[in-house]
C-alpha cells in the first residue's frame, strides 16, 4: 500500500486548524476544482481531504503570488 493510500482523510476544519488557513479557503479551493476531496458515503455535504493535497495546492498558490509580486 502506498503512502498516499494510507494517509488519513480530514475535514476542512481539522486541516484549517493544522495549517492555519481558513476552512472556507479549503472548501473554496475544492469548489473551484483546485483541490481534490472525497465525499464520505451516506452524506450530502461532508467532504474530506488529505493533508498532502491541501499542502500542494496551498504551496502552488503561494508560489504564484510570489511570482506576481516580483513581476509587478
Amino acid at each position: 500500500m502506498s503512502e498516499a493510500q494510507r494517509e488519513r482523510y480530514m475535514t476542512a476544519g481539522e486541516l484549517a486548524d493544522r495549517m492555519g488557513i481558513p476552512a472556507q479557503t479549503i472548501l473554496r479551493f475544492h469548489a473551484e476544482g483546485r483541490l481534490r476531496g472525497r465525499r464520505m458515503p451516506g452524506t450530502v455535504d461532508a467532504v474530506q481531504f488529505r493533508m498532502s493535497d491541501v499542502e500542494a495546492a496551498w504551496d502552488c498558490v503561494n508560489q504564484l503570488a510570489l511570482a506576481e509580486d516580483h513581476a509587478a
